[in-house]
């Protein structure tokens, strides 16, 4: 089973925490960072971001076993082995290659969720910068829940649909749809959605592209 997850923006804590949106209607939709950490936990799960812009051009990120510690561990987030052709935005979600260290040193690995209400020191200047929710690995490398803006685009800061290793920071991506799976579970399992962009790619087209 995939669980789809989507940017919603600029959102208080709580509605990060309990969910928002409706999985049926063509809105942004968000399945709640509790119900994430519950699904984490339970097993193993791999994470995929099917990523869209406005040429239709397509990538993709995917991440082995995929965790969201609970609220008091500020629902951070670890990520296992990166694969895909859209580049690894979060690296500081998921242990380094093997030999090397990342700069957070031992026992740190894994990024905290952030709102506006309930930044964590080291996101405040992030917060400020792009309004929205999100785990921020390194400010704007990646962020999902960006303001949404038609692809290339102008402001103060660099605050659109970010995944700096595909576009880089000035290019908002049209949609983009999150999905987290049993590692068990075949390609063909039946999917749900847990999150959405406003113009999204549709999960279950998106579906052959799972392998």
């Amino acid at each position: 089973m995939w669980v789809c997850l989507s940017p919603s923006l600029y959102r208080a804590w709580v509605e990060y925490k309990h969910g928002f949106g409706d999985s049926e209607s063509d809105g942004e939709f968000w399945l709640g960072n509790d119900p994430l950490h519950y699904l984490t936990s339970q097993g193993d799960y791999n994470l995929k971001i099917n990523m869209e812009d406005f040429d239709g051009n397509q990538r993709f990120a995917k991440y082995k076993n995929v965790k969201v510690d609970d609220e008091k561990n500020q629902y951070k987030l670890h990520l296992g082995e990166y694969t895909g052709n859209a580049g690894d935005a979060l690296p500081e979600a998921h242990p380094p290659p093997s030999g090397q260290w990342n700069s957070l040193g031992a026992g740190q690995l894994g990024v905290k969720f952030s709102t506006y209400d309930h930044p964590n020191k080291d996101d405040e200047k992030c917060i400020r910068h792009d309004m929205s929710g999100w785990w921020f690995s390194k400010c704007e490398s990646g962020n999902l829940n960006g303001h949404y803006y038609n692809g290339p685009y102008q402001a103060v800061m660099d605050d659109g649909v970010v995944w700096y290793t595909w576009h880089g920071w000035w290019y908002s991506i049209k949609s983009v749809v999150m999905m987290i799976r049993a590692s068990d579970v075949h390609p063909a399992g039946s999917d749900v959605q847990l999150t959405r962009t406003p113009d999204d790619i549709d999960p279950v087209r998106a579906l052959p592209q799972l392998g």
